[in-house]
């Protein structure tokens, strides 16, 4: 008579399940952080724009748009700087609380040497008009243009390890510098995954703190005088901002479409004066939406965003209050949370019948999906 084999020795269901847990938890951790955070991004892309903006709405927020109607109207980009001081003369006749220029004028007037007015001169008329905010650009590898800076004033220390940096700064000629009454950088850096979804609130050049273009036209609409970092965040007049390490403002979704009661066109506002009305006591910046000026960027809502639109979006969450912000004790604690959501998956697999076990498990999950769902307005800062 044959001797019977002996039975094979069984993992325990709970170490398996432990080890299951214990794996997917060290995966997550060891996975690349791009990997993470673009999964956790696209998330948000999705459910942000479902929200409705906290916070009383602010001053209208309008975009004055070079669009091909205008470069047909006005001639081929790059203007001379006489035809943009014309239109910035027509957005300062409407007597806005500010103007933005989401436009980089480096150097000086590259048709100077041709007949006809001086466009610099005019142009430095127009900027001293109104209050106006011009566009800087970060240069590595070169110590750029020595530009003045607002004063950026903290009670403590600042530490901000993974702020946008460059060795130096790229803008306008000193005398439209001085015309206007701030600086801001024109800075848009994609994501790892392609698309735009944070603009600069501070970047660092070698030693100097400089604002983000949308902050520092806050500023100038609200007539301050500086800037003030506290522990609770970047104060801007009288608008407070978290203060992220990385110094960004994450922007809220909006597709462009949301944008066209809200701008106006640059040869429709020359032409027209009564299309100026719209612009009184509002926040306007100019830019451009031809694929001429090349300020089209991908970003979640469209791959064809005009630049001046992202500002615009940027200016007005800072004025609503309205700003996605993710704590800094988050990361661990999404980490932990999910980790004893797996243990406690286990157990209920160990103590119920298989069938109850997993329809409890599938409800469990989905509890934690609801529960991050309902926690992201949480994270929207109402001033």
């Amino acid at each position: 008579m044959r001797a019977g084999r002996r039975p094979r020795r069984r993992l325990p269901l709970g170490v398996v399940g432990l080890a299951a847990v214990g794996l997917s938890a060290g995966l997550w951790c060891l996975s690349p952080s791009i990997v993470r955070e673009a999964m956790r991004e696209r998330t948000l892309d999705l459910l942000l724009p479902m929200l409705p903006l906290p916070g009383a709405a602010g001053p209208d927020v309008m975009v004055v748009d070079i669009d091909r109607a205008s470069l047909a109207r006005f001639g081929p980009w790059p203007w001379p700087r006489a035809q943009l001081a014309r239109v910035i003369s027509a957005i300062a006749a409407a007597k806005p609380r500010a103007v933005g220029l989401d436009i980089l004028l480096a150097g000086r007037d590259r048709f100077a040497g041709a007949a006809g007015p001086d466009g610099d001169a005019m142009l430095r008329e127009a900027l001293a008009s109104v209050p106006a905010v011009l566009g800087t650009a970060l240069e590595d590898g070169a110590a750029g243009d020595d530009l003045p800076t607002t004063p950026i004033l903290g009670k403590a220390p600042v530490r901000l390890p993974d702020i946008w940096r460059a060795q130096g700064v790229v803008g306008p000629d000193p005398a439209l510098a001085d015309a206007a009454q701030g600086l801001g950088a024109l800075v848009e850096a994609a994501d790892a995954d392609g698309p735009i979804r944070r603009v600069p609130l501070l970047v660092l050049t070698t030693d100097t703190l400089r604002p983000g273009l949308a902050v520092e036209i806050v500023r100038v609409a609200q007539g301050a005088g500086e800037l003030l970092i506290e522990p609770d965040g970047l104060h801007i007049g009288d608008v407070r901002v978290p203060l992220p390490p990385e110094a960004t403002l994450r922007l809220i979704p909006r597709p462009p479409a949301t944008w066209a009661a809200h701008t106006v066109s640059a040869v429709r506002l020359t032409d027209d004066p009564r299309a100026r009305a719209a612009l009184a006591g509002t926040v306007v910046l100019l830019g451009g939406s031809a694929p001429e000026l090349g300020g089209l960027r991908v970003t979640p809502e469209s791959p064809v965003t005009p630049s001046v639109l992202i500002q615009a979006t940027a200016v007005d969450a800072l004025l609503r209050g309205a700003v996605a912000y993710r704590p800094g004790w988050l990361h661990g604690a999404e980490i932990g949370c999910a980790a004893l959501l797996g243990l406690l998956c286990v157990l209920v697999a160990l103590r119920l019948r298989p069938a109850l076990g997993a329809v409890l498990a599938l409800v469990m999950c989905a509890g934690w999906a609801g529960i991050a769902v309902a926690a992201v307005p949480e994270c929207l800062m109402a001033r």
